[in-house]
């Protein structure tokens, strides 16, 4: 980047007075060059995949990192509600939303919204923001001729812009012959930079290279139902891949727990008695081996040519080993009991290890790290800790609330971007199904539907029961909330009928 003269001068004012100064000692190691989204994320965002996986798999500080937000965005999985509509009548979309509430059950129930038929509805939303925090992205492809609201999840791997075009940006970049498109990252971008198709690997393999090795997959179908589902949240203009939820945590958390292995291994030497025989006689004998006869008053290694030593030196000998590096075998060794010694031969002595290291910083270091792993990926680290140990309760509800924000927004970019284009599938699936006619055509009359579903959020913890529902009895006598809205918070569903539990209490009674 070309620089005004400006720029170059010492006197300066503004930003370039201060970080972006040139002629500060503080900033002069700070070279900093960033490019497109594209040319920041892409060349390493493979990379980026790869350590995060292996600090999920290593290193416990990232696998909760990534759990607890998947755990505190869905719990064990988002429901299906009714709501209210601006577009149908009340008793029809009543109608129509509990037909489509009860199919969906089913479905989930037969795992039929999976092609693999493996996951319920609920465990398909836990495989998506898993593996979307995890890895970045994730991509849910529609297979028609198998059922029309039925997808494969695909891993982000296996997307990524096929090797035999000619490809630039260290072979992220390129063009499709065909129809002059740009692919980026295995996403085909039409002239207004908007994805309408994906390249995906028929088989986990970088070396493809052959045409049949990829297949090329429309983003929607031609009634304009979407057909590939990429789930992950662009943070910047033009970027088309995403980042690990820890991208910006990775050296953090891998330094983390390679001081904490240290710690550990440590710790476990210290614990031990481990001595170190410093000698200047033969080295290839065992001062620890069984011997027939062991007079203490004796050297343990008798020397040579000293009072008949030589002579009775079978009786020392050690057996055989077929590997010369190993003069002795690992029973020969052994064990020093309880009030026993040794005597030592000439020039030898004993040296005990004293492992020296800073333990006493151990456990505040480590709580400054995890805070700081904490601030990055928005929870508070009590809550990714798991622990509100010497925390009052104030500080614990504060924690809790804060956290309750981080998730509300992930969950909704979660609903608005995975949940209602599925939804917008299978409701198209199920008016087509059962012929129902609506004031709509078929795909619009689904697109609403999926635009105005409702989708319940798991209950946030509750540390003191009485004083928060008395708080939320006060909001709903102020008329600030209504029962539902306090039940869905508390509990995860909406309030009870009254008049129903007194009938199921009266029913019991009777029986």
């Amino acid at each position: 980047m070309r620089m005004s003269p400006l720029q170059l001068s010492p006197f300066t004012t503004g930003y370039a007075a201060a970080g972006g100064s040139l002629f500060s000692q503080v900033m002069s190691g700070f070279i900093a060059n960033s490019g497109t989204a594209s040319e920041d994320i892409s060349p390493s965002r493979r990379i980026l995949v790869s350590r995060a996986r292996m600090l999920d798999i290593s290193c416990p500080m990232a696998t909760a990192a990534v759990d607890r937000m998947v755990h505190g965005v869905l719990g064990d999985g988002l429901s299906y509600s009714i709501g209210n509509s601006d577009f149908f009548e009340p008793d029809e979309y009543a109608q129509l939303c509990g037909g489509l509430k009860k199919s969906l059950k089913l479905a989930s129930l037969t795992h039929s919204l999976d092609i693999q038929n493996r996951l319920t509805f609920a465990q398909i939303q836990r495989m998506a923001c898993r593996n979307w925090l995890l890895s970045g992205d994730v991509f849910f492809v529609r297979r028609p001729n198998v059922a029309n609201c039925a997808w494969r999840i695909i891993e982000s791997d296996r997307c990524m812009t096929p090797t035999m075009f000619n490809t630039v940006l260290s072979g992220i970049k390129a063009q499709n012959p065909e129809n002059g498109n740009t692919i980026i990252d295995g996403v085909e971008l039409d002239s207004e930079a908007r994805p309408v198709a994906y390249w995906f690997l028929n088989h986990y393999d970088d070396l493809a290279i052959r045409t049949e090795d990829w297949q090329r997959i429309e983003a929607y179908d031609d009634l304009g139902l979407p057909v590939v589902l990429h789930l992950f949240q662009p943070l910047r203009p033009d970027q088309y891949r995403g980042v690990p939820l820890v991208a910006n945590t990775i050296e953090t958390l891998y330094s983390t727990k390679a001081y904490s292995t240290a710690e550990l291994q440590a710790a476990i030497i210290e614990a031990c008695l481990a001595i170190f025989i410093v000698s200047n006689t033969d080295p290839t004998r065992n001062p620890f081996g069984n011997a027939p006869s062991l007079d203490l008053d004796e050297p343990l290694v008798p020397e040579e040519g000293k009072n008949g030593a030589e002579k009775d030196n079978d009786k020392f000998k050690l057996q055989a080993n077929p590997d010369p590096k190993y003069p002795w075998s690992q029973n020969d060794f052994e064990t020093i009991g309880p009030g026993e010694s040794r005597r030592l031969a000439d020039g030898e002595d004993i040296r005990t290890i004293d492992p020296k290291r800073p333990n006493s910083g151990y456990a505040s270091f480590i709580s400054a790290q995890n805070k700081s792993i904490a601030a990055a990926i928005g929870i508070p680290q009590q809550v990714l800790e798991a622990t509100f140990e010497g925390t009052s309760y104030a500080a614990a509800r504060g924690a809790v609330i804060e956290a309750s924000a981080t998730y509300k927004v992930v969950r909704g970019f979660f609903i608005e971007s995975f949940l209602k284009p599925l939804f917008e599938v299978f409701a198209y699936d199920y008016l087509t199904r059962n012929s129902i006619d609506t004031d709509f055509d078929t795909p619009t009359a689904a697109k609403i539907l999926s635009c105005e579903s409702v989708w319940n959020a798991p209950s946030a913890l509750c540390l003191d029961p009485r004083a928060e529902l008395e708080s939320w009895k006060l909001a709903i006598e102020m008329g600030l909330v209504d029962a539902d809205e306090a039940a869905l918070a508390v509990y995860g569903h909406p309030a009870k009928d009254p008049n129903k539990l007194n009938r199921n209490e009266a029913a019991n009674e009777k029986v």
